[in-house]
This record gives structure tokens, C-alpha cells and sequence, in this order.
């Protein structure tokens, strides 16, 4: 990876639901879900104003994102598309994002649910990084098919974040105003990553703040050979967001393209515990840089 391509290698598409609630998110993307979603910390674009809404302000572009992600078993499928925009010469980005969410888990309850995603970010840059600060709300209208129970309002979620150097770090407050205790429940998320030119890691871990809601915890790795083009991830998710619920251990992979502007990813996930429970997703995202200043 070039230093200009270095965060366009960690923009993602899509993700699993450890960290979130008993539901993943959709629009998070393939690429994340590649690297068992451990993008709190290092996650940019689209995928941060899903993990970590602070992060939309790391890097200054414009991102858009488009995918489906596909659970085999169920025969179930999600559609996500999303963008932010980091161009501001404020320090300011902003992100919209839209999900169609027919629910991943055989251990849920199934569900089709509409997920209006917009959020806000600012940025802070000194000689030693910048440190990120940002929010994003949420509108959801859908139903739990088992239960009967129509859901519909709004949540939010609150996130800091830092780029140093190599270093990354973040932290958010899940579902600080939450549309159902249940399905949204209020979590709080923290992360550590390192990146360079060919490497990535992350990691980060999740608790419930309810006790309804639990712990998950996870570690992902991504590796670039050459400037651009193939990108190998792999991942590992331990999950007992749900406590009543069996323990969930993810294993995933995922492979992609990318290039400065254009990217195209492909994942999947799997439950070693429960294998009928996997998880694939394809996602396509383009990359619009801002010129350096002189």
C-alpha cells in the first residue's frame, strides 16, 4: 500500500453483530466482516458511520458504498448503500446511510427491518495526529416476523477517536437514546489498532450496560502484498451479546480488489460453534481523494 492508499485500504462495505446489540448492522460491510468486523479503531468512510461515527472525520474523501449480504442457511438477504463526505476545509464530515435488514442468526428472532443511518464528525490535527469526535442517529421501522412486534423511532450513538501515528484508537457509547431495550441495547465499545503501508490489526471489545446485553470481543488482521490490488483479512469474534443465548465464536475471511478509487470485497463468516449459522457478503465502494495541498 502507498501512504495515499494506506486508509483507502481500510474503508469497508459491510459487518457481523458482535458489539452492536443482537442484530448486525448491514450496512458496516464485506470488507469488515472479512476481519470479524474488528473495525472500531481503524475503520474510515462508510464503515465508521456504522462502528464508530468519529472515525468518518480521519481522513479527508468522499466515499460510496453499495453491497448484499446473504445468510445461506436461512435463505435470507440485506441490502446496504451509504457515503460519507470528509472534504469540508472545516474539519467536518457527514455520512447517510440506508439498510434493508432481513435478520442473520437462527438463534434471533427473525425480522425485516429499514435502518436510516446519518451522522456528523469533526476533527482536531496537530503534529502528532487527530483526534476525532462524533455522533450518528439512527431511524428504524420494521418487524420482529416471530413476535408480532413492530418497531419504529430513533437512537444514537456517541464516538471519540485518534490517528497517531500508526496507532489508532476509539470508543463509543452504543444506543445512547435507544428505539426498543431489546433490540437496540445500550453498549459501550472500545478498540485499538496499528496500520502501515501492508499490515493492519484491530482489535476491540464490547459490554452491555444492561443486564440484558453482554460481552463480545474481537481481533482481525488484514495484509496488502503489493501498492494496490489484492488484499487478504482474516478475523475472530467471540460473542455473548445475548446472554441467555448460546455462545457465538465467529471465524471469518475475505478477500478483495482495491485500487486508489474503486474497490470490490467479498467475505464470509461462519459460526464454529453453530455451522449452520454463516454469513457471506459482497460489497462494491469507490473512493474520491482530495488533492494534497502544495
Amino acid at each position: 500500500m502507498t501512504k495515499s492508499l494506506a486508509p483507502a485500504a481500510l474503508l469497508a462495505t459491510w459487518l457481523l453483530c458482535c458489539g452492536f446489540g443482537p442484530y448486525r448492522p448491514p450496512g458496516v460491510g464485506a470488507f469488515a466482516l472479512g476481519q470479524g468486523d474488528a473495525v472500531l479503531a481503524t475503520g474510515v468512510g462508510t464503515v465508521a458511520l456504522y462502528a464508530n461515527p468519529a472515525n468518518m472525520a480521519m481522513i479527508k474523501r468522499q466515499t460510496l458504498d453499495t453491497g448484499v449480504s446473504r445468510d445461506p442457511k436461512a435463505g435470507t438477504s440485506s441490502l446496504a448503500i451509504g457515503g460519507v463526505d470528509g472534504t469540508s476545509s472545516w474539519g467536518l464530515s457527514a455520512g447517510l446511510g440506508y439498510s434493508y435488514d432481513v435478520n442473520w442468526g437462527v438463534d434471533s428472532p427473525q425480522r425485516a427491518m429499514h435502518d436510516l443511518r446519518f451522522g456528523l464528525a469533526a476533527a482536531v490535527e496537530s503534529d502528532a495526529g487527530r483526534v476525532m469526535i462524533g455522533a450518528s442517529g439512527r431511524y428504524m421501522n420494521g418487524d420482529v416476523v416471530t413476535s408480532g412486534q413492530h418497531l419504529e423511532g430513533f437512537g444514537t450513538d456517541i464516538g471519540v477517536g485518534a490517528a497517531l501515528s500508526n496507532f489508532r484508537a476509539g470508543l463509543v457509547l452504543r444506543n445512547a437514546l435507544r428505539v426498543d431495550n431489546a433490540e437496540t441495547p445500550r453498549r459501550v465499545a472500545a478498540g485499538l489498532g496499528w496500520v502501515n503501508d501492508h499490515f493492519l490489526v484491530d482489535g476491540d471489545a464490547a459490554w452491555g450496560l444492561d443486564s440484558y446485553s453482554g460481552a463480545s470481543y474481537r481481533v482481525g488482521v488484514g495484509v496488502q502484498p503489493g501498492d494496490e490490488g489484492f488484499q487478504a483479512r482474516a478475523g475472530y469474534a467471540f460473542d455473548q451479546t445475548v446472554p441467555l443465548e448460546a455462545t457465538r465464536h465467529f471465524v471469518s475471511l475475505g478477500v478483495s480488489w482495491r485500487t486508489p478509487t474503486f474497490s470490490i470485497d467479498l467475505s464470509g463468516a461462519l459460526n464454529v460453534v453453530r455451522p449452520e449459522e454463516t454469513l457471506v457478503a459482497l460489497g462494491v465502494g469507490w473512493v474520491f481523494p482530495v488533492a494534497e495541498e502544495n
